[in-house]
């Protein structure tokens, strides 16, 4: 045994130890810089987010995410609450689902949104009393019991033929106060029938009885409301004996947001503000900013000591000291949940935020470029632009330099070419220092990039829209080259994406249903004498895509070209053919399933299509979600939707992998996720072996990962005295291992070798694993 001991010592210590997500795990890259929600217990304060959720831990000033990746079904979060007793944190979702959280074990009740109630199913706000949670929704209100984790009952205040749209629900010893829409509504609170609509009295005493009240307070024997109208919104009290009505000085013709108390003070929340009152009323405390963020404070809340904590447009989550101490809380993340376009060069992972609609027009989307670096969040500072229209717009597409990582360029769909160096913009690129063309489309004059992409060797192909040379060249070395393709492509022409392939050939989607455009740019790419083009479609012989409303292009390992469509994937095969115009035609695969042959995704729509290490292709549709299939089609390995895994949302607009690692990022029209995959990069030899976990713990319930391979290496794993216990094939570089034998059982305790070789015999290595059971 103490030989045994020696021996694992010896392989902890020589074996390189590598800190990342393990296989199979996800994590979110989401904004929590903006916060609609904030709850308040003893010792944690929660923010909620239109995604997720966060903790901040006073007591060791930690901070944690709450979101699809652990404990929440959704992303969509409307509002959320703490208990009375601070045990049970419940998180409301716009679709009407809804999470309980309780010593940290999550528990989904998916009632509301798998009812088949017509109408509104947002959760607005959640209200506590004894062990059970209100909530206030775009129906009515709903009773959940918080100790059987089930729903109670259902109130349609005014029955269930007049759904009423409640804004929030606020309780007396003696009353339930409902703020809806069309007023407010009141019932007695020990009343046994409030699912009867006639248990409920709208009351008439109110300044506006048909009146939007967002919000309502029971502070000190008045009633508080907030009384929407625009942004001329007012606050209006009243004594509960009297219910003679004042308007609140200086809270009318505003912005507000929300109110809130403590035993003896409340806060008004409104645009540029958070004041807080005594009982008298009397402002005590004005707060314009905090911690720097300009205040658009949507909730406040009050902690045990008399502090506030507020959710604001930015900033995350903010705090305020009755003594005027400040600070600001979030997790690291993009600054926005857009993300139309993803690429990756290893570790460099950039975001294109911006886009069109699905007519292609112009958003007017300025949500910047931002990108992780190295795991950490690169925020490219807002530019002005050069034209006339404030600020850049519209990123669609974006490519990182292979030669450079720290260059990247973007295409804006109003800019132009915007070259970004060591996270900063460098270079715009217009019709004044580029061949670029200025076309009129949304209204005035711009300039339209729908794609870009480096090639192999620096060099940047990019498409200009609308324009007498639709695809264009910055070279490696900074020269630009201008192509047309006249007469067939002229300036009333839509050109979208771009994908420069190894192969030389430079391809083009020509949006909205005309195809594709194949070029050869020759042996000489700034000389066109020796230059050729396709235009392909859904005509045989032409091209015989399934359909010619294009949405992606990706190469793979083999050189073959795969394009996603309207209706499902296609693959030229033979690129090269297309030239010769022999047996060219893009083929749809088929499949086996059920004992029918059908063909592959036929009836979905791609957006995107990523290959991995091992020529594996992860696709992205319009409507179910990512797909993992084996490098020729015919195997499904994954299929990751929203009801099955964390993804954020079934509609998948990019996919990119940081292949050094495996992680597989997917933009989705709720914001950025990412899986830690099989696969990775492979090396040309196999040189360094990593393998970690190493040792094997008795704790560790993963799987072990073997890295550092060469493309399709054989791995055998032998125990000791040379039984073999488990072979694979790598996918890219990388090999997993269950740490079972072949018989599923666990394996003993002690050294096992790792046997690793190329295919041919070219290249050999061993390393070691220390399993301890």
């Amino acid at each position: 045994m103490n030989k045994l001991l020696t021996i694992l010592l010896a392989v902890l210590c020589s074996t390189s130890m590598v800190a990342q997500l393990e296989i199979g795990q996800w994590r979110d890259h989401l904004p929590y810089q903006k916060t609609i929600d904030v709850a308040v217990s003893s010792d944690v304060i929660y923010a909620g987010t239109p995604f997720a959720v966060f903790a901040y831990r006073k007591e060791d000033n930690s901070i944690s995410r709450i979101s699809k990746t652990n404990l929440l079904s959704d992303a969509s979060v409307s509002a959320i609450g703490v208990s009375d007793n601070g045990n049970t944190l419940v998180i409301g979702h716009s679709n009407g689902n809804l999470d309980v959280i309780e010593k940290g074990v999550g528990y989904n009740l998916p009632d509301i949104k798998q009812s088949d109630l017509f109408g509104n199913k947002s959760i607005n706000d959640i209200h506590f009393l004894n062990d059970r949670a209100y909530l206030s929704c775009g129906f009515g209100i709903v009773e959940v019991n918080l100790t059987r984790k089930e729903i109670a009952d259902t109130w349609f205040i005014n029955g269930q033929d007049d759904l009423l749209f409640v804004n929030t629900l606020e309780s007396s010893e003696t009353h339930w106060y409902a703020a809806t829409t069309t007023g407010i509504y009141t019932a007695e609170i020990n009343n046994p029938f409030l699912a009867n609509f006639e248990s409920w009295t709208k009351m008439s005493d109110v300044p506006f009885e048909t009146a939007n009240y967002i919000d309502l307070m029971l502070f000190d024997g008045r009633l508080f409301l907030i009384q929407e109208n625009g942004s001329e919104d007012s606050v209006w009290y009243a004594d509960l004996e009297d219910m003679n009505w004042n308007v609140l000085e200086n809270y009318e013709s505003r912005a507000i947001y929300s109110i809130a108390k403590s035993p003896t003070h409340f806060t008004i929340t409104s645009y540029g503000a958070a004041e807080r009152f005594d009982a008298s009323l009397a402002s005590v405390q004005l707060q314009q900013s905090i911690a720097g963020s300009f205040l658009q404070p949507y909730d406040v809340q009050f902690d045990a000591a008399g502090d506030m904590w507020l959710a604001n447009e930015t900033g995350g989550l903010l705090f305020m000291g009755q003594n005027d101490e400040e600070e600001a809380f979030a997790p690291a993340g993009p600054p926005h949940f857009n993300a139309r376009q993803i690429d990756a060069y290893n570790d460099a992972i950039w975001v294109a935020s911006g886009g069109v609609d699905p007519t292609w027009t112009s958003n007017y989307d300025k949500k910047g470029v931002y990108g992780l670096v190295n795991d950490k969040w690169v925020i490219v500072p807002e530019n002005q632009g050069l034209n006339d229209i404030s600020l850049i717009n519209d990123y669609m597409a974006v490519s990182i330099n292979p030669v450079n990582n720290n260059e990247i360029f973007l295409g804006s769909w109003e800019e132009g070419l915007v070259q970004v160096k060591n996270g900063v913009v460098e270079t715009i690129y217009n019709e004044e220092n580029s061949p670029l063309e200025q076309a009129n489309f949304g209204g005035s004059l711009r300039i339209g990039v729908g794609g870009a992409d480096h090639d192999q060797n620096g060099n940047l192909w990019y498409t200009n829209t609308f324009s007498d040379h639709p695809l264009q060249l910055r070279t490696a070395n900074g020269e630009f080259v201008a192509f047309d393709f006249l007469p067939e492509i002229g300036t009333s022409e839509l050109i979208g994406d771009v994908l420069a392939a190894r192969q030389g050939f430079v391809w083009m989607i020509r949006p909205r249903g005309d195809g594709l455009i194949l070029y050869n740019p020759g042996e000489n790419l700034t000389d066109s004498s020796d230059d050729d083009y396709r235009l392909l479609t859904n005509e045989p012989g032409e091209g015989g895509l399934p359909n010619s409303d294009v949405y992606c292009l990706e190469e793979d390992l083999d050189g073959e070209i795969w394009v996603g469509t309207l209706q499902g994937i296609a693959v030229f095969y033979a690129p090269q053919n297309i030239f010769s115009s022999e047996n060219f035609d893009a083929q749809q695969i088929l499949i086996e399933q059920d004992g029918n042959v059908q063909i592959l995704l036929e009836t979905e729509t791609i957006n995107c299509i990523e290959i991995d290490g091992a020529n594996r292709k992860w696709v992205g549709t319009q409507n179910s979600g990512v797909y993992l299939f084996s490098e020729d089609g015919l195997d499904q390995i994954f299929h990751f939707t929203s009801e099955n895994s964390p993804l954020l949302s079934n509609n998948v607009l990019d996919i990119a992998v940081n292949h050094s690692k495996g992680e597989v990022f997917f933009a989705t029209e709720k914001g950025l996720i990412s899986f830690m995959g099989t696969a990775t990069n492979f090396d040309p030899e196999i040189e360094d072996v990593v393998v970690y976990p190493n040792p094997v713990r008795p704790d560790f319930t993963g799987v072990i990962t073997i890295d550092g391979l060469a493309y399709e290496t054989d791995v055998k794993i032998t125990d000791i005295a040379g039984q073999v216990v488990h072979s694979a094939t790598s996918n890219g570089g990388r090999v997993i291992w269950d740490g079972n034998d072949f018989n599923g059982a666990r394996v003993s305790t002690g050294v096992y070798l790792v046997y690793c070789s190329t295919s041919d015999g070219g290249s050999v290595n061993v390393a070691r694993i220390a399993m301890v059971r």
